[in-house]
């Protein structure tokens, strides 16, 4: 597992980033018709049976990241409960707006990421700046912990996600802003799994 500190205020605040274990990864997507898929899928803890297949394994393997994360940050461990999980399907030229969520600690696995970040640098207009298809962070200029107003944002922390990420998980503070750029040089969708979990 690796943290990532992002040079915020207080300096503690980061995130952790490890690789999913195959076989949660082929439970947790056990199922889905990837080729006619909305864009988002809501799986609840009381609704799609995909998570209660996966539940347990799946949840001790988050309390460790998460921990992980947690000692790192507070220099202690804790128990924590998953609210919800998705599942977000972006095409080309699709992308996600800055935003935070709700609890303590929030989650992106890359599930299948279908470009190189070369390939999208070398096809965009200004290569040596592109930031197409990063996921990144953002933060407020004020001192404090994200989630100041979202005009006080400043950018950015990206990940340079791209194929060579997939099955990687991010765990991170619910709080901290975040977004996704567009992608250009596939026409194949970007599948991430996501979730929010609460202290117990």
């Amino acid at each position: 597992m690796k943290i990532i500190h992002l040079n915020l205020d207080p300096d503690s605040w980061g995130c952790v980033i490890d690789q999913v274990p195959q076989d949660i990864l082929d439970e947790l997507m056990d199922g889905f018709d990837r080729t006619n898929m909305p864009r988002q899928i809501v799986i609840q803890n009381d609704g799609y049976d995909i998570l209660n297949r996966a539940s347990q394994k799946f949840l001790d393997y988050l309390d460790l990241v998460t921990n992980h994360l947690t000692l790192a940050i507070n220099n202690t461990t804790a128990s924590y409960r998953l609210d919800s999980l998705w599942v977000n399907y972006l095409y080309k030229n699709e992308f996600q707006f800055l935003h935070a969520h709700v609890g303590q600690y929030s989650f992106v696995i890359w599930y299948d990421i279908p470009f190189d970040i070369e390939d999208e640098k070398n096809a965009s207009k200004q290569p040596q700046q592109s930031m197409d298809g990063t996921f990144y962070f953002a933060w407020p200029k004020e001192h404090g912990p994200p989630g100041g107003p979202m005009k006080n944002l400043i950018a950015h922390k990206p990940l340079h996600v791209d194929k060579t990420w997939n099955g990687r998980i991010c765990v991170f503070p619910a709080s901290m802003y975040h977004g996704v750029n567009p992608f250009r040089t596939s026409d194949d969708p970007r599948i991430t799994i996501a979730g929010n979990l609460f202290s117990c």
